[in-house]
């Protein structure tokens, strides 16, 4: 599902705003930042760092690995046990090929493009999309001038 505000929410009930961060059906928190904030009150800065409930800072030198799958880089990127990639500057990468750009936009494998205001760019047969690029400037017809598709 993606909202007209740019949020999509995802079967599995998480919720990824156009803001950037993630709202996971647990309760944990992924912040535009890179911080992540999980259920039990403790928050993984994008350092690496981890901060628990009793004040304690923890440093944290590579990856931390959840239970489910997940882990966490110390650079911001969360990778998902399905192969999603979460990067600290909002983008979003599944594993189907499909790119949530953090400005909003969804980039599917297929082609289309759905921006976060709506908008729809289908490009048939499109096996990449090269950024940046401004469709808003050209027609349909011109789109290729205005942005490389290969």
């Amino acid at each position: 599902m993606h909202p007209a505000d740019g949020a999509l929410l995802v079967a599995d009930g998480a919720l990824y705003p156009a803001d950037g961060a993630l709202l996971f059906a647990d309760g944990a928190v992924y912040f535009a930042d890179g911080a992540l904030l999980v259920v039990d009150g403790a928050v993984y800065f994008v350092d690496g760092a981890l901060l628990v409930v009793d004040g304690a800072v923890h440093p944290a030198d590579g990856a931390l690995l959840f239970a489910d799958g997940a882990v966490y880089f110390a650079d911001g990127a969360l990778l998902f046990a399905d192969g999603a990639v979460y990067f600290a500057d909002g983008a979003l990468l599944f594993a189907d090929g499909a790119v949530y750009p953090a400005d909003g936009a969804l980039l599917f494998a297929d082609g289309a493009v759905y921006f976060a205001d709506g908008a729809l760019l289908v490009v048939d047969g499109a096996q990449t999309l090269e950024f940046p690029m401004s469709i808003w400037n050209c027609e349909p017809v011109t789109a290729r001038a205005c942005g490389e598709v290969r």
